[in-house]
């Protein structure tokens, strides 16, 4: 025997009249109708709809065994509720002795300040050989450029001494060929008068003159190569020493950089870790002390203040944030409702109120009560604002159901049967009243479909009893 769901049947339309017509004002009286009696009413056409009631009760949206960590250890110093105690999301409901987790913390807060000091000398000293070595490089670098042009005006130096060495070698050529052929000269002739002799010897001498100047020239000559190719020579020893000096300190300054770029790297994996090092440990602090995760009431706990904390300690929290009414639907209804579908939902302690709903969950297997095929049906409550409400109440759900659209239908006490069809009295013209067989489709408490035999606006009449 179903009890458990109840059907509220009612009708929505678009236009619905019932009309109480005095019937002898307006038809004639067949001897077999007592017209003063008689009820008329104007077929119509909207929607047909029920609305089905089911009951439950309240249950909390789930219950929550709540523990320390096995990593905590210690004494209980606090235990902030009770059995029935409602709480809320984030409330303390039990403390550890947390002194060691305190000195962790601080520990690692050290350690983390440490790694940020070694971070900050690292890049300084990272900025710092940047900048003396991008000095120092500039400085080599200036000091080859100019050993190189030292050494291209050495090599113009020797260009020029060459040359001359060249033109005063050609001068003594020429001063000893002129002194020879005035010796050679000489020495053919013989002078008539001393003064001939006198002049011979004289031109003998000034070609001597001119060829030991163009030797001293020469060996001047010979010597200022010499010079310049010395000078030459040594420009290019400091040209090659200020090159490998350059080069020794790029390499020196590259060393310097990556060596200092790498100690802010291993700087900053510290202090990542220094960082990580202090999160874990406020983790272990925040262990030390147990909250409510949601809002729910304290069902059941087993913390004392001065006991450890125990493997088995624990506190259980039923969740009332997100009640429900759980009911168990029959399977001639459950086919009526599906999951998404809106709903009014009503306890007891609130006869007045009517709360918005959802179905939430329907069990895919049923479940048998009493002989009942039933099916656990859950609807969930949307918001019920400051109503206090408890796991256990007694609730109600309606659903309204649409069961013919835009239809044809007239009140069921109208129809009546004859022979095994269907058949109501109809108004015609002339205020004649005839009998008309019809056809019905969906049918409620109150109001039939009718799928042929009748049109809007027709009147049909019943006799009250």
């Amino acid at each position: 025997m179903r009890t458990h769901n109840k059907i509220k049947t009612i009708s929505i339309f678009v236009i619905a009249i019932v009309v109480v017509i005095p019937i002898s004002s307006c038809i004639r009286q067949p001897s077999k109708f007592n017209l003063k009696t008689m009820t008329a009413y104007e077929v119509t056409r909207g929607d047909l709809s029920e609305v089905m009631s089911i009951s439950g009760n309240l249950k909390a949206g789930e219950e929550r065994k709540l523990t320390f960590p096995a990593t905590v250890a210690g004494a209980i110093t606090e235990v902030s509720v009770g059995e029935g105690q409602k709480v809320n999301a984030g409330d303390v409901l039990v403390k550890v002795n947390d002194t060691k987790q305190q000195l962790s913390l601080e520990q690692a807060e050290s350690a983390l300040a440490q790694a940020q000091a070694a971070l900050n000398t690292a890049r300084i000293n990272y900025q710092s050989a940047l900048d003396s070595n991008h000095t120092t490089i500039q400085i080599t670098q200036s000091n080859y450029d100019l050993a190189k042009k030292q050494v291209s005006s050495a090599k113009d130096q020797v260009t020029v001494a060459q040359d001359t060495l060249y033109y005063t070698e050609k001068q003594l050529i020429e001063a000893q060929n002129n002194y020879n052929e005035v010796v050679s000269y000489n020495d053919s002739q013989s002078w008539d008068t001393a003064a001939e002799k006198h002049t011979a010897e004289l031109n003998e001498i000034s070609a001597r003159s001119s060829l030991a100047a163009s030797e001293k020239a020469y060996i001047a000559a010979v010597d200022a190569v010499t010079t310049a190719e010395n000078s030459l020579k040594q420009a290019k020893e400091s040209r090659d020493t200020a090159y490998w000096t350059m080069i020794q300190q790029q390499q020196a300054a590259e060393a310097q950089i990556k060596l200092t770029s790498e100690a802010i790297n291993s700087a900053v994996a510290v202090h990542k870790s220094a960082e990580v090092s202090v999160e874990l440990a406020k983790i272990s602090l925040s262990d030390t002390v147990l909250k409510a995760p949601v809002d729910g009431t304290i069902s059941a706990l087993t913390f004392k203040e001065g006991e450890q904390v125990g493997v088995t300690s624990s506190i259980n929290l039923v969740d009332i944030s997100k009640l429900r009414v759980e009911a168990l639907v029959d399977e001639i209804d459950i086919i009526k409702i599906k999951p998404g579908d809106e709903v009014d939902i009503s306890v007891d302690a609130y006869p007045y109120e009517s709360i918005k709903g959802v179905v939430a969950y329907i069990a895919p297997t049923s479940t048998d009560l009493q002989g009942v095929v039933s099916y656990l049906t859950k609807f969930d409550l949307k918001d019920y604002g400051d109503l206090i409400l408890k796991p256990g109440m007694t609730a109600s759900v309606d659903v309204e159901i649409i069961a013919a659209e835009n239809v044809l239908y007239v009140p069921g006490d109208f129809i009546f049967n004859k022979d095994g069809k269907s058949y109501v009295k109809l108004l015609g013209e002339g205020d004649e009243i005839g009998e008309v067989e019809i056809q019905i489709g969906y049918a409620s408490s109150e109001n039939t479909e009718i799928t042929s035999g009748l049109n809007e606006g027709d009147r049909i009449i019943k006799e009250n009893k």
